[in-house]
């Protein structure tokens, strides 16, 4: 993606929100208030109205046919009101985004759970391109995609959990000739896939995860954090973390490119022979540049015609090219899941600026990168004591 076509989806994203925060006149339907259930409130709504949901059940499917509008909960940055806000497929797909909605489509604040489809069992995204934010979507089940399916959409979820999914492919999510999903501050765990991609899987996709938590997801064959054919996907200020597969821990990647910048991978698992903890390859590629890679089991990378390369990066076993080390990075504490620096950590200040986008200027925790004029590796920077980011 051109900076320019960045820059335009962010000029839009920001109007979105302002729109969405009260910052445009729209009319504010209430459900249960006005309408008993939220697909009565859609019905009733024109482009630019806000459609404000309070604590309850709401099962069925949610579909916007294509309107401009915001759905959101009472209060979408409460996590209480978020887990008693549901939206409940009861056996159908929860949400449906099939009419080309934009970015000013917008759900907010949900738990979205009990979905069933072939094809993304929580949300269903086809050609289209919705703002989906502050959601948990959790316990949905599909053939492919779980959690949610998208297909040809630049979609973008936004401080979204993904959490215990489960379907054939892409536990979590299964994208598929996607132009550009996105995916900030959001969270995949304990998602499975019976085949391939415990919390994500990319056929002809490209995506971008930044700020992302992926830990304890598995896939019964490859790619227990992503599994990605003919695609390409970018890691930036992440956690990849305990996931399992028979083949690629991590990262199981056919024809396919990844780079990770500033993220962390560790300890997960590759059960099988040729196993490949951290990725295994067929074709394809993993650069590394500004990360940390280490303590993946039983090994780093595995694969046939597939390439590693690194910059300033942390990796077990070492990789050629400038800047890279292979030391023991000094978490503050493994056992207790917390990947940030000791003061001492080599991998502090050694880093290369140059890799630092000018949309990843912000670690794992969100606090500002370039602390002490030098970036360091991995998702986090280090500044000292400080508390763990709470995610939803």
């Amino acid at each position: 993606m051109t900076a320019t076509r960045e820059t335009r989806r962010s000029i839009l994203l920001t109007a979105v929100l302002l729109l969405a925060s009260g910052g445009a006149s729209a009319a504010e339907l209430e459900v249960p208030g006005q309408f008993p259930t939220i697909q009565d409130a859609i019905t009733a709504a024109a482009d630019g109205d806000v459609i404000v949901v309070s604590p309850g059940t709401y099962t069925g499917t949610v579909n916007p046919f294509g309107k401009a509008i915001t759905i959101r909960s009472t209060d979408p940055d409460d996590p209480a009101v978020v887990a008693s806000t549901i939206i409940d497929g009861a056996g159908q797909r929860a949400v449906a985004f099939f009419s080309g909605e934009q970015l000013d489509t917008v759900l907010e604040g949900f738990t979205i759970t009990g979905g069933v489809a072939d094809e993304g069992g929580g949300i269903g995204i086809y050609v289209s391109d919705p703002l989906i934010r502050k959601c948990v979507v959790r316990g949905n089940t599909g053939t492919q995609g779980g959690g949610a399916y998208v297909y040809a959409s630049s979609a973008f979820f936004d401080e979204v959990a993904f959490e215990d999914n489960t379907a054939t492919d892409g536990g979590g999510v299964y994208a598929y000739a996607t132009t550009y999903a996105r995916f900030d501050n959001c969270s995949f765990t304990g998602n499975i896939a019976t085949s391939d991609g415990g919390a994500v899987a990319g056929f002809f996709a490209g995506l971008r995860f930044k700020g992302c938590l992926i830990a304890d997801n598995s896939a019964s064959v490859e790619g227990g954090a992503f599994e990605g054919r003919e695609s390409s996907a970018i890691f930036f200020s992440s956690l990849v973390r305990d996931n399992v597969a028979e083949r690629g821990g991590a990262f199981k990647l056919d024809d396919t490119s990844v780079r990770l910048r500033n993220t962390t991978v560790v300890r997960n698992t590759a059960t099988g022979s040729p196993a490949g903890g951290a990725g295994w390859g067929l074709f394809s590629s993993i650069l590394v540049r500004n990360s940390i890679v280490r303590d993946n089991v039983p090994d780093e990378f595995d694969g046939f015609s597939f390439s590693p390369s690194g910059e300033y990066s942390n990796v077990t076993g070492g990789l050629s090219g400038p800047g890279n080390i292979d030391v023991d990075p000094l978490f503050i504490d493994p056992a207790g899941d917390d990947f940030r620096l000791q003061a001492a950590s080599p991998s502090r200040n050694t880093g290369f600026n140059g890799w630092v986008p000018s949309y990843g200027t912000r670690d794992l925790d969100g606090a500002p990168r370039l602390l002490e004029k030098v970036v360091d590796m991995g998702g986090y920077e280090f500044r000292g004591p400080r508390p763990p980011r709470v995610r939803r």
